[in-house]
């Protein structure tokens, strides 16, 4: 029995929690200071304050460079150069790996077959994440850019995943299980 999808869609699906845990530990504390005033604002105006969380996933998605929409605009909240926007594609890739090497994978094509697998479980929860991060207020409505967070959603562990698994198929096949003695 193959296992490899369901190894996929569980390592996807650990690539984006653990994404969105490192975010949260790194950047909870900042992003509460930044929504005070905001969320003062939206007080007297008798509106819910946007919660830490969901201002978190924002974040998340942006580091997939994937923009906030509102009021038919676009914007990140990372800069183009941020370190952050590396998260995904090594945790993607890490998972492609980990694929790969509890699979059978002992070539660089076996092991990106493994490593895109991590999509049945990354894609989905992206797609979701999505309407979890949507921030309605009245007439404002905040929300990761639908479209782009589906393809950035795909694209992301299709290459890293890949990418990761590739590596393991080649290291693996390159190393033997047991070395000679002489």
């Amino acid at each position: 029995m193959n296992r490899t999808p369901l190894r996929g869609v569980v390592a996807g699906a650990l690539a984006y929690g653990l994404g969105y845990a490192l975010t949260y530990a790194t950047a909870s504390g900042d992003i509460e200071n930044e929504l005070a005033g905001l969320n003062f604002l939206l007080g007297v105006f008798g509106q819910d304050a946007v919660p830490t969380w969901t201002a978190v996933g924002w974040l998340a998605y942006n580091a997939m460079y994937v923009p906030l929409t509102y009021w038919n605009t676009t914007r990140n909240l990372l800069p183009d150069a941020s370190p952050v926007h590396l998260v995904p594609g090594l945790l993607l890739g890490l998972a492609g790996a980990v694929v790969a090497r509890f699979g059978t994978a002992r070539t660089p094509t076996a092991g990106a077959r493994a490593g895109v697998t991590v999509a049945l479980g990354f894609l989905p929860l992206v797609a979701l994440g999505v309407f979890a991060f949507t921030v309605t207020r009245g007439d404002l409505t905040i929300r990761p850019d639908p479209a782009l967070a589906v393809l950035a959603g795909a694209l992301y562990p299709l290459v890293f995943g890949a990418l990761g698994g590739a590596l393991t198929g080649w290291l693996r096949g390159r190393a033997p299980l047991v070395r000679p003695t002489n």
